[in-house]
């Protein structure tokens, strides 16, 4: 069972008010967990607080973050959240998923791709740390698509990701690269800028 401190669950409020944006910032500055999961009922060992805060992260970012209208299969009816690689933050999605259900209107999707080769059809995509020795590759099989790109390493988003998390001052917090988000033809709210950094 999921500890029940873990038990609250966090909306964004509207980011277009001043108070949301103040909220955004709270949330952000105080290390809050906007959105925490219900205990799952899989097996498997429970992913730490980071890792459900990232996921969380993930999620909300599809509020802040404009895709090109061609850019989701409208026979399909989904957004897809990947995660390439093993990670703690592919279960935290798949709980999220049960909660959340929906996504920029659409059906939310989990995939898991183990190799690059398996890279398909998504809106999100998580680099898991075991990958990002082949950054390099990653970055061109997704090249001029719209797809988010998300990882947790040092130099991430310098070397072209679009969003990087890492710490500061025990907080997790997140950096954007725009020449990448550009290149992907995403659209990103101004509000979540000004919580984030930008790298270049």
């Amino acid at each position: 069972m999921i500890n029940p401190k873990f038990q609250i669950k966090y909306k964004w409020p509207n980011p277009r008010s001043c108070l949301g944006a103040f909220f955004i910032f709270l949330i952000v500055s105080s290390h809050a967990m906007f959105f925490v999961p219900r205990a799952s009922s899989g097996e498997g060992e429970i992913p730490g607080r980071e890792h459900f805060i990232k996921a969380g992260f993930i999620y909300n970012f599809t509020k802040f973050i404009k895709w090109p209208k061609n850019s989701i299969n409208p026979s399909r009816d989904r957004f897809i959240i990947a995660v390439l690689g093993d990670s703690p933050i592919l279960e935290c999605l798949r709980i999220l998923a049960r909660e959340e259900k929906n996504a920029g209107g659409k059906k939310l999707t989990i995939e898991h791709f183990t190799s690059l080769d398996e890279i398909g059809e998504c809106q999100i995509l998580f680099i898991s740390p075991s990958m990002t020795g082949r950054l390099e590759e990653i970055f061109k099989t997704v090249e001029d698509r719209p797809i988010l790109v998300i990882g947790e390493a040092p130099g991430f988003a310098e070397r072209g990701g679009g969003v990087n998390f890492f710490v500061l001052e025990n907080k997790i917090r997140f950096e954007f690269n725009m020449n990448a988000m550009d290149k992907a033809n995403l659209k990103i709210d101004p509000l979540l800028i000004e919580v984030g950094r930008i790298v270049k």
